[in-house]
């Protein structure tokens, strides 16, 4: 009886996720041609209401910005966009969508430039994502693998050595699909939403107003404190700022 019961639930499990991924799939289609017909808070209700369900993908992300964009809120727009990139990093479409967006941000500022090593790994990290990497080290830990028996059968000294070095570089691929996933799955950056946030040096209105930052600046989280995060923008400046003023990526 009780097995009985398991496999009733199961298929009703089973058949509940069915119905919703109907659903979606129809709430897409309705997204997708309510956006076309030019009817853009329809489409972004639309994609808002998939996203409710927990289905993630670049490809909602990068509509939903892309409607944001058409309606002129160009703050949730930047922040759709970087969603979908850090899911799909090196995509041109949201590289080009992105850059576009931000040329409508009130706020220029000059990023401190990153030191030339740490660029270059990152743009290593985000050509694969992370489970490419994961699969790439499964494929040179089978690799060593098969070199370690060699050696065993054979024993020959190339073998080993050849498995090893396979061993180093499934240790990287690892450091590398940890930091990819990492990056897509942090919390430490979120992008102004307000028209205009004030940043002040201490997280109470009794702080000094150091600078504003305008709708659609990306901003580093670094700390919280009540109602006020701490933040860092590109330029190092730092402050503090009504959390309900931004949204994390």
């Amino acid at each position: 009886m009780k097995k009985f019961i398991a496999v009733l639930f199961t298929f009703a499990a089973l058949g509940l996720t069915a119905v919703a991924q109907d659903n979606n799939d129809q709430k897409w289609e309705q997204a997708n041609t309510a956006f076309a017909e030019g009817d853009y808070t329809q489409a972004i209700g639309d994609y808002q209401s998939i996203l409710l369900t927990g289905n993630h993908s670049w490809e909602l992300y990068y509509n939903l910005g892309s409607a944001y964009f058409k309606n002129s809120e160009f703050g949730k727009a930047i922040l759709n966009f970087e969603r979908a990139a850090r899911l799909n990093p090196k995509n041109e479409d949201i590289e080009h969508n992105l850059a576009v967006a931000r040329a409508h941000i009130v706020d220029k500022i000059d990023a401190v430039p990153s030191f030339f090593l740490v660029e270059w790994l990152a743009a290593v990290r985000d050509s694969i994502t992370s489970n490419g990497w994961t699969i790439l080290m499964i494929v040179f830990i089978a690799l060593a693998s098969a070199f370690f028996i060699l050696w065993r059968l054979k024993r020959s000294k190339g073998a080993m050595s050849l498995s090893i070095v396979m061993i180093c570089i499934a240790a990287l691929m690892l450091l590398f699909a940890h930091s990819a996933y990492s990056n897509v799955n942090s919390s430490d950056e979120a992008v102004i939403l307000n028209t205009a946030s004030v940043v002040r040096s201490s997280p109470d209105t009794k702080g000094k107003e150091l600078f504003v930052l305008h709708e659609g600046t990306k901003v580093e989280l670094l700390d919280k404190i009540g109602n006020y995060n701490e933040i860092r923008i590109a330029s190092g400046n730092k402050g503090w700022v009504l959390s309900s003023d931004i949204e994390q990526i």
